[in-house]
């Protein structure tokens, strides 16, 4: 956007040359937000569009670029906020209670108890079912979890369409 002849032709005084190579060096930074949205190179490019500003010597390039390191450092807040909340810890505590319940507390208990004179071929047929049930909602809820995860971890960068 920046180094664009037209944009920087509709402006009302032309960037000296040391805010023309601010300006091509934070649309370098810019270009550098592709693939899938990262925090850190969020902050890596928002700290290079910083250095970019304090390089430009008139009011305009500063303000052009300082106001893409700004969009980026609030995207960056939104981005890493989302992410915590998408898939939130105590979900994750509670997965590995239940996991950790559901093997000490159902389980194991199941397998020791001695079943009825006789039947002991059908206790062995139930605690499997039963098992493999329980087995079956712990990979559940950890497939579910593992999707909340990527939730958060889906989104990439789009260019703009030129017209």
């Amino acid at each position: 956007m920046f180094p664009d002849p037209a944009f920087r032709g509709r402006q009302t005084s032309l960037p000296s040359s040391a805010d023309g190579q601010a300006l091509d060096d934070g649309d370098k930074a810019l270009a550098r937000l592709a693939g899938p949205v990262e925090p850190r190179q969020m902050t890596e490019i928002a700290r290079q569009l910083r250095v970019c500003t304090e390089r430009a010597t008139g009011d305009w390039a500063k303000g052009v670029v300082r106001q893409q390191a700004e969009y980026l450092e609030l995207l960056h807040g939104k981005v890493k906020t989302f992410r915590a909340q998408a898939l939130p810890r105590p979900f994750v505590v509670g997965w590995v209670l239940v996991t950790a319940l559901t093997g000490v507390g159902v389980l194991w208990p199941l397998t020791i108890l001695p079943g009825l004179p006789g039947l002991g071929r059908s206790k062995q047929f139930m605690l499997a079912l039963f098992g493999a049930g329980a087995v079956g909602f712990v990979v559940y809820l950890a497939t579910e979890l593992w999707d909340l995860r990527r939730l958060g971890r889906r989104f990439a960068w789009r260019r703009p369409q030129e017209n």
